[in-house]
């Protein structure tokens, strides 16, 4: 399974808002017919759930696998994921433009096939592994779960760690995890990955690695803390601590469930360190 896509953000990653039109395709229930809103998104509904209406702020874990134009081999895979689900909070978690829109028509216990074109996806120039103008097909998608909605805490503590200091992004962070009402914010670490990333694009590696590293404290789910290693070996590599960035991307070869994405890494690594020293 492409772990890449995981690793790059959670595979979906790119930038966008839940769709504001969603109210367009939520009444039309009807099995078996395919349903194509303006923007070129279609999809099938297999089995109507009657669960919560996913809305800004839910979380949402769902199962899918993804097809890539007319391939007849699965290019990605929940399966692999912990509780085999993708895990995002709708309208703030950064996700493909067609991802969100589709979710933006569900509710719990859905489950449809869908089809994204590459406007809604990676566009003519692909991203990673995934090629130019490909269609996505998710075959199935299926809505497992949907939370009532709650604020992202990523906003406030990316504010915090700018404008006041990390110990007190942090101390909010914890007090809102372990403290204040749980009915307020998603607090789960992977609800808050897309903070690390924000404060990498900044440029504040030391910033990146103390989150890492109090956030492998709060979790013990192989993923989480394998995303954690990616960005800390994405900012030892930025630092130029080849030496660190390569122990650690050998050991998740060896100890990852699908190695593939490490292993390309590990040569990445070694290449450009080569390339230093030459």
């Amino acid at each position: 399974m492409k772990r890449t896509i995981y690793l790059g953000l959670l595979g979906l990653l790119v930038t966008s808002c839940a769709n504001p039109n969603s109210q367009e395709a939520s009444d039309q229930r009807i099995l078996n017919d395919t349903i194509q809103t303006a923007s070129g998104l279609k999809y099938v509904l297999l089995k109507a759930g009657s669960g919560a209406k996913i809305d800004t702020g839910s979380k949402v874990k769902a199962f899918t696998e993804l097809y890539i134009n007319d391939a007849d081999t699965v290019f990605w895979t929940t399966a692999e994921a912990h509780d085999s689900s993708f895990n995002f909070i709708h309208g703030k978690t950064s996700l493909i433009k067609g991802f969100s829109e589709l979710n933006s028509y569900l509710r719990e216990g859905d489950e449809v096939i869908a089809i994204l074109p590459d406007s809604l996806a990676y566009g003519k120039e692909g991203r990673g592994t995934v090629p130019p103008a490909a269609t996505l097909i998710y075959s199935p998608y299926v809505v497992r779960y949907v939370s009532a909605p709650k604020e992202s805490m990523v906003d406030t503590l990316m504010a915090l760690n700018t404008y006041e200091d990390l110990q007190t992004a942090m101390e909010f962070y914890r007090e809102a995890r372990h403290g204040a009402p749980q009915d307020v914010y998603h607090t789960e670490v992977e609800d808050i990955m897309d903070l690390l990333g924000r404060i990498q694009s900044v440029g504040d590696n030391a910033a990146v690695l103390a989150w890492a590293d109090y956030l492998s404290t709060e979790t013990e789910i192989e993923q989480d803390l394998e995303y954690l290693d990616y960005f800390r070996v994405s900012t030892w590599q930025a630092q130029g601590e080849w030496e660190l960035a390569i122990n650690k991307a050998e050991e998740w070869t060896k100890r990852s469930s699908s190695p593939d994405f490490w292993k390309e890494t590990l040569e990445a690594l070694k290449d450009s360190a080569k390339a230093i020293e030459l």
